[in-house]
């Protein structure tokens, strides 16, 4: 009662069929690894988090700074120091892989921020990235938090 013809000597896919397939399914692969790059995703949320601690201390240092007209009395060497001039709290760590310093020229009192190149998947092979700001005591101008090349 088999009402279907039989076909002799066919017996499953023919070898483009199943090229075909495996195309297809490296494509959908490649795809799916690319818009779903973990390491990407936690750098670039790392970076962020790295942006707005640094915003802080740029906010904390240009609010000394509306307070006094001398650099020195919000800014040193010594990151430590600056942070108890401004009246901020170290940030240091947070994101895992960063640091912050601080710097004194002449009038000019700049803040900076790093990720290392070792925390997720950089932009570029072995750079870190930096956030600095930077207030100029003697012109009484802010610069504004700016990131470098090697930032997301």
């Amino acid at each position: 009662m088999n009402t279907f013809p039989v076909r002799f000597g066919r017996k499953g896919f023919t070898l483009i069929e199943l090229l075909i397939v495996i195309v297809i399914i490296g494509i959908l692969a490649g795809v799916v690894l690319v818009v779903l790059n973990p390491a990407k995703q936690q750098r670039k949320s790392a970076e962020s988090v790295l942006s707005a601690n640094t915003n802080k201390l740029c906010l904390a240092l240009n609010s000394c700074a509306a307070t006094t007209a001398t650099a020195g009395n919000c800014g040193s060497a010594t990151f430590a120091t600056t942070l108890a001039l401004i009246g901020a709290a170290d940030p240091t760590g947070i994101p895992a892989a960063s640091t912050f310093a601080s710097a004194i020229s002449g009038n000019v009192v700049t803040i900076t921020g790093t990720l290392s190149a070792t925390a997720g998947v950089p932009k570029t092979d072995s750079t870190a990235c930096n956030y600095s700001c930077s207030f100029d005591f003697g012109a009484g101008t802010a610069t504004r938090l700016l990131p470098d090349a090697g930032c997301w």
